[in-house]
């Protein structure tokens, strides 16, 4: 049995374990727009480089 994750980013690869290329949530930029599907894969990449950034910037 997996352990309970102890850490946002544990339960976050969990998450991706799990559903990687289904929806996390859908976006659009404008009302006409169609919805665009973000992964659960894509979300962790996006978290991941943001906090990267942060890193980069003095920000732990």
């Amino acid at each position: 049995m997996k352990q309970e994750p102890k850490t946002l980013n544990e339960m976050l690869k969990n998450v991706i374990d799990l559903y990687g290329d289904s929806p996390a949530f859908k976006t659009k930029k404008a009302k006409d727009e169609k919805f665009k599907s973000i992964s659960y894969k894509e979300l962790y990449n996006r978290i991941e480089s943001f906090g990267t950034g942060l890193k980069t910037i003095g920000i732990t």
